[in-house]
């Protein structure tokens, strides 16, 4: 069974392969949960940048899978 995270614990949790990492419950962009693991990640679009898109210190790929009826 996979570890879960709570919205509420992200600031401190570890990167973990296949852990749940819970969203919060606002319905906006506060919820992010990559912004709560990761500091100075942006919380909008695919490609997210740590630092500034000339000299970024760290780039992310965010993706979701595909609704279950679609999979």
């Amino acid at each position: 069974m996979a570890k879960v995270f709570p919205f509420s614990a992200l600031p401190t949790a570890d990167l973990v392969i296949d852990a749940v990492y819970e969203g919060g419950t606002k319905g906006n962009t506060a919820d992010d949960v990559l912004g709560k693991l990761i500091p100075g990640v942006g919380n909008q679009g695919g490609f997210r940048a740590v630092g500034s898109w000339d000299t970024p210190q760290l780039m992310i790929l965010y993706s979701s899978p595909p609704p279950a009826d679609r999979a």
